[in-house]
């Protein structure tokens, strides 16, 4: 450890030790003893982090890539989203990272808000300006806590921006039964098991028979097909379980044998014949929530039984009075 006096009047210590080289500059003398002796402890202890000189944002991105990435059920979507920020926002992810300051995702924000696509859609890019700033965080921490680069994570300084208080569209009762009245079987199990569960449409498409239980009306959502990775029970009005047991064949394999993207173009269409205006697949999970929510059912059991994972996440999502107390 060596330390010289600057011209400016501060102290600089300079650590040489096992092939490392570190520096930094301290006011007083007393001070850059200190850092320099805890310096060398940790390097000879074999603890010794730093940022690497090349070390940019792409990289970090990458290793979120290969080795977190391959974990998610969502890895298309999350690969997508992070491949569109490397090639759209090169000046941004090719930075070194010791140089990136928070003004520069601030920079990125206003940036992101203007690339919208269709510059005629009458929705905002505020949801797609936050979802990429915090999938960047996410890769960041994992850089800082997994991998342990001693690097900060500079998002946290950013304000985020306002999004939609919540999407509530009741389904009227004509327009239910007229879906129902122009479906086949499986897609008026589909919806039924839409209207009567409220749970996600790639969930039910993938439940089995197995997960259904007559005698007792549940149905079980494994842990594997949810989304929160979390298995739950969802109870069933009697005629339901009766109704698909005597209308489905059982055989192996999921209840609802039928292609999502099939099911959503028929019902788009179904939809825009009848002009049912803004009505969508997902709006079935929104009705069934705010359904038992205006009938006071307590908030715990009704996030056990829609598989969220907190209140704050149905209160952001259905925006409705009773949920936002």
């Amino acid at each position: 450890m060596h330390i010289r006096k600057r011209p400016s009047g501060k102290y600089q210590c300079i650590i040489h030790l096992n092939g490392i080289s570190t520096s930094k500059t301290f006011r007083d003398k007393k001070s850059c003893q200190i850092w320099g002796r805890e310096q060398e402890s940790l390097i000879d202890c074999g603890m010794y982090r730093r940022v690497p000189d090349r070390l940019t944002l792409r990289q970090i991105i990458q290793l979120y890539l290969e080795k977190c990435v391959p974990l998610l059920k969502t890895q298309k979507s999350v690969t997508d989203q992070l491949n569109r920020l490397c090639n759209n926002y090169s000046w941004l992810v090719d930075m070194q990272y010791k140089n990136i300051k928070p003004i520069h995702f601030e920079e990125f924000k206003n940036q992101r808000i203007k690339d919208i696509g269709n510059i005629h859609i009458y929705k905002n890019n505020h949801r797609a300006v936050n979802k990429d700033l915090r999938l960047m965080s996410i890769a960041i921490n994992k850089a800082k806590y997994l991998w342990i680069y001693p690097i900060r994570n500079h998002i946290r300084y950013i304000k985020f921006l306002p999004e939609s208080d919540g999407l509530y569209r009741k389904i009227r009762g004509y327009e239910h039964r007229e879906l129902l009245r122009c479906a086949n079987t499986i897609q008026k199990a589909f919806l039924l098991l839409l209207r009567h569960t409220g749970a996600r449409p790639k969930e039910l498409l993938n439940v089995s028979w197995t997960n259904l239980d007559q005698s007792r009306n549940e149905l079980t959502i494994p842990w594997d097909i949810n989304k929160t990775s979390k298995g739950r029970v969802i109870p069933l009005r009697p005629f339901l379980a009766k109704w698909l047991y005597k209308n489905l064949s059982q055989s192996e394999g999921p209840i609802i044998k039928y292609s999502y993207t099939a099911f959503r173009f028929w019902f788009y269409r179904r939809a825009k014949e009848r002009k049912f205006k803004d009505l969508t697949i997902y709006h079935y999970r929104r009705n069934f929530v705010q359904y038992y929510a205006d009938r006071n059912i307590p908030l715990p059991k009704l996030a056990l039984i829609t598989g969220h994972r907190s209140y704050s996440m149905i209160a952001r999502y259905y925006g409705h009075y009773r949920l936002l107390k």
